[in-house]
């Protein structure tokens, strides 16, 4: 009975979310990629392992994963855009 205001919006707020992390992830993977001495000389400063290869690691997860996450939405939307029309 208390979830019902959330129940209704679930999907917007998924949504939301999604969106959200998408432009966070891009938005972070990117700055990693134009900085990438600054990101290694970061990592090394702070003691990471191998700070060149963590530094190639964390910009591809966190770039792909928002872009990854992008198609995913737009796929998503294109083939309930298609299902809609006859």
């Amino acid at each position: 009975m208390r979830y019902t205001l959330i129940e209704n919006q679930k999907d917007a707020v998924i949504l939301a979310a999604r969106v959200l992390l998408m432009v966070l992830f891009v938005m972070f993977g990117w700055s990693k990629l134009t900085g990438f001495s600054g990101t290694v000389a970061y990592m090394t400063s702070s003691g990471a392992p191998a700070p060149e290869l963590s530094t190639i690691i964390a910009v591809v997860m966190e770039f792909v994963v928002g872009i990854a996450l992008l198609v995913v939405f737009i796929r998503g939307r294109w083939l309930c855009c298609s299902r809609c029309i006859p």
